[in-house]
């Protein structure tokens, strides 16, 4: 019997509030032969396990009952793949299959609601008020589970943060969340095997750096450049230097790592102020603050990635990352952002830093832009003449 949480510290509070019935119910407890930090093992052959959400550990088990909590926020705390919770569901199906026999072999999903993507929302689409489905789906307001709560405590909350408050406490999908990009485009960009590519004589290459100061976010800067023959946007190549690290060793390597592209100029966002400027110029490297912030970079590079103008890495990281990014309505104000999933443990470096270089790629160069003068213009002028 699996349970399955968001992340190891509400895996360890789960663990504890299991372990306290077979330590507090003599009938249960005489069930125990054996308990370590995240199993209880029964005398009736069953193991109860208490983990984290990744579908690495659940492939060949035979699983009784599997109960995914707070299954609309997993996330993969390595950053390898880009929908958790529906590559955990795939791998707990086949070891269900052998206990469906015997009655067994359930999958139980329970959460808050969240933005309308993902595994739970998918099966509340397909599945809510079919009852001819053999797969069961609830959904109520808080107080209908647990009636001890306080209404109008809710109602207070629910009025602070009107959207976030009725998925907390109505269960009702947010509908100022979304998706940023869809998985299957950004999959169709990838070079499946190309994991970085040399540098070429003669080519013009373009950098973007995100840049951090080593205690909790990456290092990331990536390298981009434009064929001029196809008009893709192509990624090149992809430094992460992961904290913790020094700000200063970072920015050498990096510094070192676009000048072997023959790029003297990177473009970064604010963060730091002077401090990027000045680091990056002791190494021989120009740093230049973008026009543009975070969000409009990703907002204009999206018809690059929905027209599939760019070519990118093979990088789970870089995926993961560019799928799980959201577009949110800034409440009041009714201007939207795109930024990755607030909370610790949700990060865009590798987003940022590709999107922002992959962009200056996609931009038309001065040199476009006369040659396009050129067509347009010097016919007529031939002509006149």
């Amino acid at each position: 019997m699996l349970l399955l949480a968001c992340d190891r510290q509400q895996a360890s509070i789960i663990f504890r509030y299991i372990s306290a019935y077979f330590e507090h119910v003599e009938m249960l407890r005489d069930l125990v032969i054996g308990a370590s930090n995240d199993t209880i093992e029964l005398s009736n052959q069953v193991d109860i396990t208490v983990a984290t959400s990744s579908y690495r550990s659940l492939r060949g088990r035979t699983v009784a009952l599997a109960i995914l909590d707070e299954v609309c926020f997993f996330r993969d705390e390595s950053g390898n793949y880009q929908n958790p919770d529906t590559e955990i569901y795939n791998a707990l199906s086949p070891g269900t299959m052998t206990m469906r026999k015997a009655g067994g072999g359930m999958i139980v999903g329970i959460s808050t609601v969240y933005r309308k993507s993902g595994l739970l929302y998918s099966k509340w689409r397909q599945y809510h008020g079919d009852s001819d489905s053999d797969i069961l789906v609830i959904r109520a307001p808080s107080i209908t589970f647990n009636p001890t709560l306080d209404q109008h405590a809710i109602d207070a909350d629910i009025a602070l943060d009107p959207a976030r408050g009725e998925a907390e406490w109505l269960s009702i999908w947010r509908s100022d969340i979304a998706d940023f990009v869809d998985r299957q485009v950004v999959e169709s960009l990838i070079v499946r095997g190309r994991y970085e590519l040399l540098p070429l004589r003669g080519e013009s290459y373009r950098a973007f750096t995100d840049v951090s100061g080593g205690s909790s976010d990456s290092f990331v800067t990536a390298i981009a450049h434009k064929d001029e023959h196809t008009g893709l946007a192509i990624l090149d190549a992809i430094r992460e230097t992961r904290p913790p690290f020094s700000p200063e060793a970072a920015t050498a390597e990096h510094a070192a790592f676009v000048k072997s592209y023959g790029v003297a100029t990177i473009t970064g966002d604010k963060y730091g102020a002077q401090w990027p400027v000045d680091a990056f110029r002791r190494h021989g490297v120009l740093y230049e603050i973008s026009e543009r912030p975070k969000t409009e970079i990703y907002v204009e590079i999206l018809p690059q990635l929905n027209a599939r103008m760019v070519e990118l890495l093979d990088n789970p990281r870089l995926v993961s990352q560019l799928c799980n990014l959201e577009r949110r309505t800034v409440r009041g104000t009714g201007r939207e952002i795109v930024d990755h999933r607030a909370g610790a443990g949700h990060h865009d470096d590798l987003a940022n830093a590709c999107s922002g270089a992959l962009l200056l790629c996609a931009k038309p160069s001065a040199l476009d832009i006369w040659k396009k003068i050129g067509r347009e213009f010097m016919p007529q002028a031939v002509g006149a003449a």
